[in-house]
């Protein structure tokens, strides 16, 4: 087995809606080479705001006050597919991905092939540390991710979740009742039933 740069590098060039031309190719590995130094600046970067910039040129879109701990594991080839809102935190040791891809010359890499969906992470968000998010997954707002969870599916609004992998075990809607404005707590509920069927039925 081995890994074909061309094949990989192609199936990246098309989900960015490019042609595999030379000037693409060199474009794409600049591109990568200057995300991946931003990458290792974050990591041994003590200041949160700096870091936070860092992550912004890597092309994470981030929101206004948000905290990134230290060690933090961006996706390095779909960052932009990554959205964190509002006054959330990302602990550190946290590793958040929008892509999956086999790369190596193997059967396996025709039964999963590449695959790309967008991570939203919402507002007022906390992932405590160690938190694993996979891709294609919404965190709904002021949730909060137990440490080390796998984040497979989504989350719904107003919850504590925990596990591997990761699901609601508690509600804080009560809780937050008093710190929310009414119109957006009652959307939020409405949020939970309509598109995350939760609480489950009978509960």
């Amino acid at each position: 087995m081995s890994i074909n740069p061309n094949r990989e590098l192609d199936d990246i060039l098309r989900f960015y809606g490019k042609k595999n031309t030379f000037w693409n190719r060199i474009q794409f590995r600049f591109l990568y080479l200057f995300r991946f130094i931003l990458a290792r600046l974050t990591f041994f970067c003590p200041i949160v705001g700096l870091r936070v910039l860092l992550t912004r040129w890597r092309g994470v879109c981030i929101g206004k006050d948000v905290y990134l701990g230290h060690n933090i594991d961006f996706d390095y080839v779909f960052p932009s597919k990554i959205t964190i809102g509002d006054h959330s935190g990302i602990g550190s040791g946290c590793s958040i991905s929008a892509h999956h891809s086999i790369p190596m010359n193997t059967p396996l890499a025709q039964l999963f092939p590449r695959t790309v969906k967008p991570v939203h992470i919402g507002r007022g968000v906390d992932c405590n540390l160690h938190v694993i998010i996979q891709p294609g997954v919404t965190i709904g707002n002021y949730t909060v991710v137990g440490n080390g969870a796998v984040v497979t599916r989504d989350i719904p609004p107003m919850t504590f979740a925990a596990g591997n992998p990761a699901k609601p075990i508690s509600d804080l809607s009560e809780k937050l009742r008093p710190y929310i404005p009414a119109d957006e707590f009652e959307a939020l509920l409405q949020e939970r039933r309509e598109r995350f069927n939760w609480p489950p039925q009978g509960k």
